[in-house]
């Protein structure tokens, strides 16, 4: 591994620097967010609706256009549906639903089918077809009639782009879960935010250069839509395509320069690239943008830590400390610094804070043991938190300086000193 992939590795696996990316909604008031989406099928399974997209593609629709929409209908309590009196209800209105949209795709030249019990699926050929609003009334308007459940909408129009017939059933899919982020009752075309919510999906999933090509999608639908472009970045941040990630957060901040996302993230970019100075000229920018964040804070003061500027560094340190109160990292490079300029008691009290909410912040035990050990304060406490840390982080040369310093104060016997060593190496 050379040296400028180990630093990659260690600043994409470290949990107290990320890269920033918005989660998906809908750009409008997000009301639910889904509990489960349709679209983890495409993801997980190839063969999922084959039937279906086999008849597809065997169909033939004039003028091969045609409208494709995933229907969603979510049932109340069974005491809630209309015509309850009857056994078996929820029986007859799937039955009557199905009756409607097979008349319904005969009439339009085109082919329906079920997915599962309450979401179902239809294609409808473009020539036959007043208006957009008009089929989607008529739909909403017959199964209305069948029971008050209510009906969410997928659409997604052939031909778009270069979307196969086989993807524009993909894309309704894709639009019935942007969908769902608007709660019950909505309608969506698939659009660009349809791409952001499948590929922030995929992100989640760890599936990363899969999310790429949605976002790249997504950009070509809508070109200046900030967050893919940011997420496009952080895609190839994390492929380590550095130069790659740059550029695209660099288009971000050209649509807006105060984007701090984009900001931050050509910083942590900067820092991976081991150009410091240019780094926090990014981060302390983002910072002055939006100074509520709290990787933002946490990440500035670290870096203005290690750069020696330890006002600049505790001014953001404190900000993120009252951002999370839970995390246990600003604390623990707080500590580092008051150890660093000599104020060992403030050093102790910041070690102290970060050991209760994390008692195996290995840092912090060697950071409270070196306090100690100067001070000449509890120093077998300190040997013990010296000892714990080495055995956690074995090859880390200052925790392991740090104990035999302690040892040597303490003159522990050689053999045990011997043994801990031999054990830990």
């Amino acid at each position: 591994m050379t040296k400028k992939n180990a630093l990659v590795n260690k600043k994409f696996s470290s949990k107290e620097i990320l890269f920033l990316k918005s989660d998906s909604d809908s750009g409008n008031h997000v009301d639910a967010i889904p509990e489960e989406y349709l679209l983890d099928s495409i993801f997980s399974d190839p063969l999922w609706m084959e039937v279906f997209l086999k008849k597809l593609e065997q169909t033939e629709i004039p003028g091969e256009k045609f409208l494709c929409a995933v229907i969603k209908q979510s049932f109340p309590a069974e005491a809630n549906i209309k015509d309850s009196a009857k056994k078996n209800t929820t029986h007859k209105i799937r039955q009557d639903a199905d009756a409607f949209l097979s008349k319904l795709s005969q009439k339009k030249h085109g082919l329906w089918d079920r997915i599962n019990n309450n979401i179902f699926v239809i294609v409808m050929g473009y020539q036959d077809i007043k208006s957009d609003e008009d089929i989607i009334s008529l739909i909403r308007q017959n199964l209305n009639k069948f029971s008050n459940a209510s009906v969410s909408i997928g659409l997604a129009k052939f031909p778009f782009l270069d979307f196969t017939k086989k993807d524009t059933f993909y894309n309704a899919v894709k639009a019935l879960d942007h969908g769902a982020f608007l709660g019950q009752e909505s309608t969506v075309f698939f659009d660009a935010v349809s791409l952001n919510i499948s590929g922030d999906r995929l992100y989640h999933m760890g599936k990363i250069e899969e999310a790429a090509c949605e976002y790249k999608k997504g950009l070509e639908i809508e070109n200046d839509n900030i967050n893919l472009t940011n997420s496009l970045g952080v895609c190839f941040g994390m492929m380590q395509k550095l130069e790659q990630a740059k550029k695209e957060f660099e288009k971000a901040m050209a649509i807006d320069n105060n984007e701090f996302m984009a900001v931050y993230n050509t910083g942590l970019i900067y820092e991976i690239m081991n150009n410091r100075e240019k780094a926090l000229t990014y981060l302390s920018k983002a910072s002055r943008i939006n100074d509520n964040i709290f990787e933002v804070e946490l990440t500035t003061g670290k870096l203005f830590y290690m750069a020696k500027k330890f006002e600049q560094a505790l001014s953001h340190l404190q900000k993120a400390i009252k951002l999370n109160e839970k995390a246990g990292a600003p604390l623990k490079i707080s500590g580092d610094l008051f150890l660093e300029k000599g104020l060992y008691e403030k050093a102790v009290q910041f070690y102290k804070k970060a050991i209760k909410l994390n008692p195996l912040d290995a840092g912090a035990l060697s950071g409270l043991a070196a306090a100690f050990e100067i001070q000449n304060k509890n120093l077998d406490i300190a040997l013990g938190f010296a000892r714990q840390s080495v055995s956690m982080e074995p090859h880390n040369p200052v925790f392991r300086s740090r104990l035999k310093r302690l040892y040597s104060k303490k003159e522990t016997n050689n053999l045990v000193h011997l043994e801990f060593e031999k054990s830990n190496t």
